[in-house]
């Protein structure tokens, strides 16, 4: 039972940490970010995040297609293929869209960064 109590408060004190660390980063308007290869953090002022992230999205363009209209054609292909229970699982799901996130190529001058597209969550998941 004190081990428990014991990994319980390092896990408080580590979360504490972590909200020190964050409101620090965030008073003093820095951004903290995943670097892409190694698994370490990278600091920058929010301005030059701002830029960097401006740039990465620029690699994306405005789709004209909606969403929930495109998962139509799926489900209709599923059913073909009597695959209820994915049909089932794509038509009932309610996120549409991928999600975005930045990591900074860390092996790169300047370091630039790579937007990723994630798909997790998301319909397009089930039948990837």
């Amino acid at each position: 039972m004190r081990r428990d109590r014991a990994e319980r408060l390092q896990e408080e004190d580590g979360t504490r940490m972590m909200r020190r660390i964050a409101r620090y980063m965030k008073d003093s308007s820095h951004a903290l970010m995943l670097a892409d290869k190694d698994g370490s953090f990278v600091v920058m002022p929010q301005g030059l995040f701002e830029d960097k992230a401006l740039a990465a999205v620029k690699n994306f363009r405005i789709s004209n297609v909606k969403p929930p209209k495109a998962k139509k054609k799926p489900v209709a292909l599923l059913e073909d293929l009597k695959l209820d229970r994915i049909r089932k699982e794509v038509k009932n799901n309610k996120v549409h869209a991928l999600t975005v996130f930045f990591s900074a190529k860390s092996h790169k001058v300047d370091f630039p960064f790579r937007a990723i597209a994630r798909e997790r969550g998301t319909w397009q998941a089930t039948v990837s």
